[in-house]
């Protein structure tokens, strides 16, 4: 017997995506990287779907680490395509 729809939906596994992104602010940018990463953070973590959005300094204090986290690829196709990144 074929399994019903609700039988499949329900085997589908959603796979969480994690990006990470390394990045370097130019010399005399760093408050406005900071004012922009704090705006990008608080409105990322308002999206449906953000599992985590963490910044992380290097010790040099120009380099910094993000790590991004979303419950499926819908969430971080719906994250490309909003307020944060446009």
């Amino acid at each position: 017997m074929l399994p019903n729809r609700a039988e499949r939906e329900a085997s589908v596994v959603k796979q969480v995506v994690r990006l990470t992104v390394n990045l370097t602010v130019n010399e005399g940018q760093i408050e406005t990287f900071n004012s922009i990463a704090k705006a990008m953070t608080e409105v990322t973590n308002a999206e449906p779907g953000t599992l985590g959005y963490e910044w992380f300094a290097d010790s040099d204090g120009k380099r910094f680490t993000l790590l991004e986290t979303y419950e499926d690829t819908a969430a971080i196709e719906a994250h490309f395509m909003g307020a944060a990144v446009q």
